[in-house]
């Protein structure tokens, strides 16, 4: 008898212990599943949020994280009693989506660290220039950009805050108009 129940008692504790197993496998599929899940909703919102606020083409900011950015430097400037530039940037005859690329490229390239860079438009940019600049030192940096484009044609137009605008619609419409003349 004690033969048949320790067999029977090492079968019950076999039967237990594959079924802890299975239990404990699940378990940690479950969570390596979960894991995964996570990871991909992760990667959707970033996703979302690259899509939201960034130009597919040139992955510079658009022009809904250009309107955060501008709120912030005009906040800023209001605060501190400063000034800044906004300038437009509008590149005419291109041919293709390369040359889009190239000049996003060349205009980055062309301005400080501190300064924001935003593809608005299939030819447009629109540069913020975070700190107060003379005049002379601005012309510096537009005469940069008109000779990194020796092939192409470009308009430039600038908007200085307050005298310029106080808010995003007057700032632009001064620059775009700048541009036009």
């Amino acid at each position: 008898m004690k033969r048949e129940n320790v067999m029977y008692e090492s079968g019950i504790f076999f039967y237990m212990l594959i079924g802890f197993v299975i239990i404990s496998s699940g378990s940690i599929i479950l969570n390596i599943i979960q894991r995964q899940t996570i990871q991909k909703l992760k990667e959707s919102s970033q996703t979302l949020i690259k899509d939201a606020y960034f130009n597919p083409l040139t992955s510079l900011p658009n022009e809904a994280n250009f309107d955060i950015l501008l709120k912030e430097q005009i906040d800023r400037a209001l605060r501190h009693k400063q000034t800044f530039l906004l300038l437009y940037v509008k590149l005419k005859y291109y041919e293709n989506d390369e040359d889009i690329i190239n000049a996003a490229n060349k205009i980055s390239e062309t301005i400080r660290n501190e300064d924001v860079v935003a593809h608005v438009g299939r030819a447009e940019f629109l540069i913020l220039f975070n700190e107060y600049l003379e005049k002379e030192n601005y012309n510096v940096v537009l005469e940069r950009i008109v000779h990194s484009f020796p092939k192409y044609s470009i308009r430039l137009g600038t908007s200085t805050f307050p005298a310029d605008g106080e808010d995003k619609k007057y700032l632009l419409q001064s620059a775009k108009e700048d541009a036009m003349k």
